[in-house]
């Protein structure tokens, strides 16, 4: 038996091998968490064995029904990828989690391009000889070899995992099967954006740094992220849509001396057409004060997008957010909008992030459990919303 663990970026390998000395049988084990949101496979079609997927499915579910844990909902974007990484190891005559193709050695990567949405993923692998057919009957024998390996039964057993997908190949009388798991709380199906522009302005604030700090700018209500700079000149920018205020707060914070939190510097009341900065008459300025303020006038572009879910499995009550963008410095405060109406989850990301990362959650009181993540992507002549990947590491 072999073993691979992905958590997040870390991977930590285990290999053992096991030979079932009556039947020839070899099992084998893969957990990996990743964070993607892909609509359409990189994979091409592959047909299946329905009835022996459907007894692997049976199996499956009887067991986790014995063991007191919810049952598998079928997946076809998994049993693409387990169908494929079936078929490749029957014709190149290998059993492992790592594939020698380029693009597709990782569970996270074949995963992807099977167009799956999932989060969180794991893979069991089973091998035996002298295999003339896809008898349902080893789907049992498949389903007790891994209840009887304490890692296998882990995956098996798993309570937070809710569809499954299978793949099973015949080569040289050898049969392979894949069974890949995923936490999936909503299916993400299909994503549209919607482009649109509005008059607003960029502001460059020019600031002087006395020593190295953590700095971040306020523009009335809104917090941008903080960036690290060093001591010197610098220029911060940000663009903002027209208001009716005739003047905006506008403040500079740089990070406190134990951690805690951010203290305001200096502060002003900014005038966007006028370019005018009128600074207040008590400023701190013990680290950083504002030299000049400069502001323009732009066109605003701001996408709108919907994303379309399919087969929850989670609570009818469960809300869905968009809860953040990456970079850092990206205006997290734009997506607070974001709406969720029970099956599309609707939000806009500003043009100050068009390269974005967008966090899709189920809000959990006050807290948010992450399950994909999607890119704005606007290299073709449509804007597009595309799956991110996590970027795992591995041997």
């Amino acid at each position: 038996m072999s073993t691979l663990v992905y958590r997040l970026s870390v991977c930590l390998p285990y290999v053992r091998e096991l030979r079932h000395r009556l039947v020839l049988s070899v099992f084998a084990l893969g957990v990996c968490s990743l964070a993607v949101a892909q609509f359409g496979a990189e994979y091409p079609a592959l047909g299946g064995q329905p009835v022996f997927e459907a007894a692997m499915l049976d199996a499956t579910n009887r067991a986790r029904a014995a063991n007191g844990v919810g049952r598998l909902e079928p997946d076809d974007r998994l049993a693409l990828a387990a169908r494929h990484h079936a078929k490749e190891m029957a014709e190149l005559d290998y059993l492992s989690h790592e594939s020698p193709t380029p693009g597709r050695q990782r569970l996270s990567q074949r995963v992807f391009a099977a167009g799956s949405a999932a989060q969180e993923v794991a893979e069991n692998l089973f091998s035996k000889a002298a295999v003339r057919d896809y008898d349902p009957a080893i789907a049992q024998e498949a389903i007790t070899g891994w209840l009887d390996s304490p890692s296998h039964r882990v995956n098996l057993l798993y309570r937070d995992f809710t569809h499954v997908g299978f793949g099973a190949w015949i080569a040289d009388g050898r049969l392979y099967v894949v069974q890949v798991f995923a936490v999936q709380p909503f299916v993400l199906s299909d994503a549209g954006v919607t482009t649109r522009s509005e008059q607003g302005y960029e502001v460059d604030v020019s600031v002087a740094l006395r020593r190295a700090s953590d700095v971040r700018l306020g523009y009335g209500s809104r917090r941008f992220a903080p960036r690290s700079l060093a001591p010197g000149e610098h220029v911060l920018s940000f663009q903002t849509e027209t208001t009716e205020l005739e003047e905006v707060h506008l403040s500079v914070w740089t990070r406190s001396a134990n951690n805690a939190g951010f203290i305001m510097e200096d502060a002003g009341w900014l005038n966007l057409p006028a370019a005018d900065f009128r600074p207040d008459r008590t400023p701190i300025r013990d680290a950083v004060s504002v030299r000049e303020v400069a502001t323009r006038v732009v066109e605003l572009r701001y996408y709108d997008v919907v994303v379309t879910f399919a087969d929850p499995v989670a609570p009818s009550s469960a809300e869905l957010v968009a809860v953040g963008l990456e970079p850092p410095n990206s205006n997290v405060s734009q997506l607070a909008s974001s709406y969720w109406n029970g099956n599309d989850l609707y939000f806009t990301v500003p043009s100050a992030s068009q390269d974005a990362t967008i966090r899709i959650g189920i809000r959990q009181g006050q807290s948010i459990d992450v399950f994909a993540s999607l890119v704005l992507d606007l290299s073709g002549p449509d804007a597009v919303v595309v799956p991110k990947p996590l970027q795992t590491t591995g041997r």
